[in-house]
């Protein structure tokens, strides 16, 4: 409904994987440095991982649509969640090999083996690209190992990219799967982008959206777009499509940081959480005390958070702009009371509240820890999305997103943990 009015031939922020929008920001032409790499030198295990909305899936598909048809044969599959004879069925599917099922006839790993000899001599490199990878079986990898094992005396017949999620790396690192990961010759996680890659990512794609590319967002939306979503294409492009409408709504030409506010705060309403209770919004007013007590005592580190990303609470703002007057002694306090909780409690405590804020269940396991994979799992067992935050407060109050802070006090062992669900401007 926005096209005449900024004059765009096409939506400029759709979330599918067009390779016509790709935009090759300094991550994703180092990505594309290993791929050719790893496939051209016939290295055989690629290991690609990334969190959800980094690109890994468009990147992917410009890459698969650049090989030419005489040099390389590639076989895709996407969401594996199969055994492992599927596995090499679907293999052979997509390579369009037919496989003999006749009495007496040869298994269908050597009839691949055939294949993938044939297409060496007549000089094609084949790939196996297999996308969701974290999803994948132990049997399932393993079978995929075996595959690896069909080479030459110079080369691998086969070459295997893995793409998925950061757990795709725990899952290799698991013990029983030792062999295949010390296979993998190239490994490349692709972060999101930094602030100057981002300006760029949202000029690129209204340029190729429009005959008469202008300059739609202000040098301070940009800026606040990016504190938002922190460099995630996915994220930028539903932040970005939310602000042209905003912007069509009110008549305007140029889209300022208010508009990219009201936008982020529509994308925001509780759909599913319930209201904060009486005792929640008590707790955010220590969590507030909390921070300045961290600023206080620990003023050149950066906070490290992690944050439900899936949906967000909208919480009143507090009428003025400015921050309260602090009173040390009640900070001196609420210090003293962190020091007495043990790191477990702390987590399990922030943990549980943030579950109580969604509106979900609360953990049974009062004793995990962070330094493993439990958070993640007990939070995507709710399904909650997370993500890992470095910055410093002031970006963090930006995200306006709820957030675990981590934290530590002077003279005190261990970490400490507080739910973080109220950000003021």
């Amino acid at each position: 409904m926005y096209l005449d009015h900024f004059g765009f031939r096409e939506k400029p922020f759709n979330n599918t994987p067009d390779p016509r929008f790709l935009f090759l920001s300094k991550n994703h032409r180092e990505i594309f440095a290993h791929l050719l790499y790893g496939v051209e030198d016939r290295l055989g295990f690629i290991e690609v991982t990334g969190e959800v909305g980094t690109g890994k899936t468009t990147v992917l598909r410009t890459l698969l649509g650049q090989m030419e048809e005489d040099r390389f044969r590639v076989a895709l599959l996407f969401n594996p969640t199969m055994g492992p004879d599927e596995l090499l069925d679907s293999i052979a599917r997509e390579f369009a090999l037919d496989i003999c099922r006749e009495p007496g006839a040869a298994s269908v790993l050597e009839q691949l083996n055939e294949f993938f000899l044939s297409e060496n001599a007549a000089g094609r490199i084949l790939l196996l690209v297999i996308d969701e990878a974290q999803t994948l079986k132990a049997e399932v990898l393993e079978k995929i190992r075996l595959l690896s094992n069909l080479e030459t005396d110079s080369s691998k017949l086969l070459q295997i990219l893995l793409v998925g999620q950061p757990e795709l790396g725990l899952l290799l690192a698991t013990p029983g799967l030792r062999q295949l990961n010390q296979r993998i010759a190239v490994r490349y996680h692709l972060g999101p982008m930094d602030a100057s890659d981002s300006f760029a990512y949202v000029r690129h794609r209204l340029a190729l959206a429009s005959d008469c590319p202008s300059e739609l967002f202000a040098a301070s939306a940009l800026k606040r777009i990016y504190r938002i979503t922190a460099g995630y294409p996915r994220h930028i492009n539903v932040l970005c499509e939310r602000a042209l409408i905003v912007a069509f709504s009110e008549g305007a030409s140029l889209i300022d940081a208010s508009m990219v506010k009201r936008a982020h705060r529509e994308l925001s309403r509780p759909s599913g959480p319930q209201p904060l209770r009486p005792k929640l919004l008590a707790f955010v007013v220590l969590l507030v005390l909390a921070l300045v007590v961290l600023w206080g005592y620990l003023p050149a580190r950066q906070a490290k958070v992690e944050s439900s990303s899936l949906r967000m609470v909208k919480v009143p703002e507090s009428p003025t702009q400015s921050r309260p007057p602090v009173d040390m002694r009640r900070l001196e306090v609420l210090r003293d009371e962190m020091a007495q909780i043990d790191e477990a409690a702390s987590l399990s405590f922030a943990f549980d509240s943030l579950c109580e804020l969604w509106g979900v269940k609360i953990s049974e396991n009062k004793r995990f820890s962070l330094s493993g994979s439990a958070l993640p799992r007990e939070l995507k067992s709710r399904k909650l999305e997370w993500t890992r935050f470095q910055g410093d407060g002031e970006q963090l109050f930006d995200l306006e997103i709820p957030a675990i802070l981590e934290f530590s006090l002077p003279g005190v062992r261990g970490k400490r943990y507080l739910l973080l669900s109220h950000q003021q401007e």
